[in-house]
């Protein structure tokens, strides 16, 4: 990219909350969704803290997947969701739609198998203050897509005994991998 020293620059210029600004550098090819960047201005720090419709994410954005154009596709998937539903998240990265989903008061079972997104999707419930309304997985998705199929969440709405919980929506936010999971589904 030429000039892309100057470009980085006059971003950082432009925008004073913003201290690092970079490029992709290759096509994400990795099964956790992390893609080769290079700083092109600022510092070399990948630790984030973004807001986005009043819900705070923190994160290292050279370990995790993130992506903020997608955030009007999580307002409104997540606007389709009715408070107390269970919502099992399947490949929730750090919780864009989970997090937001328990704010509103559904009940949450939020799986990455990043243990980096794991680890942040685990500050931002704690962040956000949801801890009471989000179950964190960090397993594979077809193992978590079985268990929310066969019920065997263990329940955390209040003041239900049973331990047999089925979710309203699963929700799969890989679109390309999307197709090869339909096999994990029953019928």
């Amino acid at each position: 990219l030429p000039y892309k020293h100057i470009i980085g620059q006059v971003i950082l210029d432009k925008n004073a909350h913003i201290k690092t600004v970079v490029t992709k550098l290759g096509n994400i090819e990795t099964k956790f969704r992390t893609f080769p960047m290079e700083v092109i201005a600022g510092k070399q720090e990948f630790d984030v803290r973004v807001k986005e419709h009043n819900v705070t994410f923190e994160f290292n954005f050279a370990d995790v997947y993130w992506n903020s154009r997608l955030q009007e596709e999580h307002r409104i998937i997540v606007s389709r969701f009715r408070k107390n539903e269970v919502i099992a998240d399947a490949m929730c990265g750090i919780g864009p739609f989970a997090v937001p989903a328990a704010i509103k008061g559904c009940n949450v079972y939020a799986n990455d198998l990043n243990p980096k997104c794991y680890k942040y999707l685990l500050r931002n419930v704690e962040k956000n203050k949801v801890t009471s309304k989000v179950s964190c997985f960090n397993t594979d998705a077809r193992d978590f897509i079985r268990l929310a199929c066969k019920g065997d969440f263990p329940s955390k709405i209040e003041g239900q005994k049973e331990k047999t919980v089925f979710p309203q929506h699963i929700v799969m936010n890989l679109p390309a991998a999307a197709l090869s999971f339909l096999d994990v589904f029953p019928g």
